[in-house]
């Protein structure tokens, strides 16, 4: 609902949660995103969140992804999935053959939130995703930060190595985008850029967020 607690994904998805629909609602959520890719022009891939526990689900039949990007006529080469190990809950290994799987099919994978501590080890060595989505919190006034210069480096080496691109996340300054595009970092996405807007606005050409 417009102008509750509830409007801020977060929020909603840690109610859905609490109250045990939140693969329910990851599902509804995930149709109504693709229903309105159609509206904007496909200038590019289209990254789309995804609950870890929807990846196990996902590479399995009767769930109609297949059937719906059909109907839209989306091909899985356009779809990234991303999703964050933060929260698998221990279901790595179930996340990591989910998203071998989906790999296998055609789809793009984005592990999110990269750089928050969490374990990414396991996704990064059996998975090998094809993009890294560095999280705001490590990149926040990086050009000001050592520590935080020298672990963006490690992590795109990391990246480099499993072939995956990097995207930061949460650029608001011309110099943390300076900082990273030194580093190495090929794309980016932040209010630097624009701010999250409806696929109406993306149809017209305004509001595109990623660089």
């Amino acid at each position: 609902p417009k102008d509750s607690p509830l409007e801020m994904p977060r929020a909603m998805f840690a109610l859905s949660d609490r109250c045990g629909v939140a693969a329910d609602l990851d599902r509804i959520c995930r149709e109504a995103a693709l229903r309105a890719a159609t509206e904007v022009a496909h200038r590019g891939k289209l990254f789309l969140n995804v609950l870890p526990s929807g990846l196990v689900e996902l590479q399995q039949a009767g769930h109609g992804l297949p059937d719906l990007l059909a109907t839209l006529s989306l091909g899985p080469e356009v779809l990234v999935l991303e999703f964050s190990e933060r929260f698998a809950d221990g279901e790595s290994d179930a996340c990591c053959g989910g998203l071998v799987r989906l790999l296998e099919l055609g789809f793009g994978g984005a592990l999110d939130e990269v750089g928050t501590g969490y374990g990414s080890q396991a996704v990064l060595d059996r998975a090998r995703p094809d993009y890294l989505k560095l999280d705001l919190t490590l990149l926040l006034n990086i050009n000001e930060h050592m520590i935080k210069h020298e672990l963006l480096h490690s992590l795109i080496r990391i990246a480099e190595r499993i072939g995956a691109s990097v995207i930061a996340e949460g650029i608001e300054s011309e110099e943390e985008a300076a900082t990273l595009a030194e580093a190495g970092a090929r794309y980016g996405q932040g209010f630097l850029f624009a701010e999250p807007a409806p696929a109406a606005m993306l149809a017209c050409g305004d509001g595109a967020g990623e660089h």
